[in-house]
């Protein structure tokens, strides 16, 4: 059995030793070298400090690089970065704030250490996974690995690992780890396959990470077969899931300052229908077959819940509620594992068809996301600019002598049935305004936007029952 080496760094007050240590640019004397990993289910970009000097910038399931620093004690502490926002007159903005307590921790020479910061905005948590050699490659023929489990919905798990190629052909147990603790690096030695033209062939291992509930034969979560090189060192994670699940818990692997988010097989996805077509009668959704429906009778404006759904190809039909043989249209899309969809029906009456648009259903509450969605068959030949603003805010074309500065639009040549990226500020009031792509000629606005923090939203462009333009609102988060 490994050793387990448990280090809570999570306190309730403030310590106020002083640090002894300096962050350092790079010298090889009496240096240490640190990453941070930010896996804090509901933040913004995370900032690692170290006294009053950032030593290192995450954003959600992110790493940083290998920063190097003198040996020495540090007051560590998070900030979290706030978003822009669009007040010009603004002088006392807070760019970024601390969340959770600053604690005190000594840092020795010739180590490395990889800090993870977990838990919410609320209860914030941190780790510091203290090894030598994270930053080595392994020699020839050998896969390094360590697991930390860094998620307060696993409490304890047994993790198994599964690596044919390194003469473990079926799951052997690494060890049993609680929030908090990691186990010690461990060496795999990859053996060459059969066939391999020589012994200087590059070597690889197909691994597999188990979770079980402690002491229990009971899986929780099961990882794809990952297929790793010899001389590389990995840092598997076990996190909090945020998306559609089933499992409680997700896998990180950290390989230097890069991340990848290990799915299950039968990860799943989410979706939603919004019928955005006026005039329409209203319609049922079903996906796969019409024994299985996700949206019943959404007239004009209205919207489902979400519904699970597997991932991979996804076919939807729509048809007239409650009469199978009225078909309004029929859309194939590829559902991606833990991600949130929402399929909207655009168009006419007599040209219906569905769009499905991947959202951002993560709630961040120190930042609001909004985009939009042009969904108006009035404008099906047109590309649009959209301006953003604070309210009561002015545009300011390139030949208006009122202002030397001109408005750009926040986004250009949106098209139909396309929707743009989120924008991200803090939460206000804003003024939209919609104009012809690369034209002075507004088709609407202002349309005032009221986004509170903590929320996603899109707004979409439509042809309402007067034949004019109209945005509306959907929220794109849900429980």
């Amino acid at each position: 059995m490994l050793q387990l080496m448990y280090r809570s760094l999570v306190c309730t007050s403030l310590l106020a030793l002083s640090a002894c240590g300096a962050i350092d640019g790079g010298s090889d004397d009496a240096t240490f070298h640190l990453r941070g990993v930010n896996l804090i289910t509901d933040s913004p970009t995370v900032k690692f400090y170290f006294n009053d000097t950032s030593v290192a910038t995450t954003t959600f399931n992110g790493a940083s690089t290998w920063q190097a620093a003198e040996a020495g004690s540090f007051n560590v502490k998070f900030k979290v970065v706030h978003p822009a926002n669009l007040n010009s007159d603004t002088t006392d903005d807070v760019n970024e704030t601390d969340i959770g307590s600053t604690i005190s921790q000594a840092f020795t020479k010739d180590r490395d250490y990889t800090l993870f910061a977990y838990g919410t905005m609320a209860d914030p948590r941190m780790i510091v996974l203290d090894a030598t050699d994270q930053r080595d490659n392994p020699d020839d023929n050998i896969v390094a690995y360590q697991v930390a489990n860094v998620s307060p919905n696993a409490q304890s798990v047994d993790v198994y690992i599964t690596a044919p190629e390194a003469s473990i052909p079926t799951a052997q147990l690494v060890g049993t780890l609680a929030p908090g603790q990691y186990t010690e690096p461990t060496n795999l030695t990859v053996q060459p396959e059969a066939d391999a033209i020589s012994d200087d062939a590059t070597r690889t291992v197909d691994i597999t990470i188990e979770l079980r509930e402690a002491g229990t034969n009971n899986v929780i979560f099961t990882s794809t077969a990952l297929t790793i090189s010899e001389q590389t060192r990995l840092l598997f994670a076990v996190a909090d899931n945020v998306g559609a699940g089933p499992s409680p818990v997700k896998v990180l692997e950290v390989v230097g300052g890069s991340t990848t988010l290990i799915q299950e097989p039968d990860d799943q996805a989410k979706l939603r229908f919004v019928n955005m077509v006026q005039g329409s009668p209203a319609l049922d959704v079903a996906a796969g077959s019409f024994q299985r429906l996700i949206a019943q009778s959404v007239a004009f404006r209205g919207e489902s819940a979400y519904s699970k759904t597997a991932n991979g190809e996804v076919g939807l039909i729509g048809t007239q509620a409650g009469n199978t043989s009225s078909f309004a249209f029929i859309e194939e899309f590829t559902a991606l594992a833990d991600q949130s969809y929402s399929a909207y029906a655009i168009g006419t009456t007599s040209d219906l068809d569905a769009t499905v648009v991947a959202e951002d259903d993560r709630i961040v509450p120190t930042q609001a996301r909004f985009r939009f969605l042009d969904a108006a068959p009035s404008l099906k030949d047109k590309l649009l600019d959209i301006y953003v603003l604070q309210a009561n805010g002015s545009i300011h074309f390139p030949d208006d002598n009122t202002s030397t500065t001109d408005t750009s639009p926040s986004f250009s040549s949106v098209s139909y049935k396309s929707a743009t990226t989120y924008l991200t500020l803090e939460g206000g009031a804003f003024d939209a305004y919609i104009a012809l792509a690369g034209t002075e000629t507004i088709l609407v606005g202002p349309v005032r936007l009221d986004v509170s923090n903590g929320t996603n939203q899109t707004f979409v462009l439509t042809d309402n029952e007067s034949a004019a333009l109209e945005v509306i609102p959907f929220l794109d988060t849900s429980p």
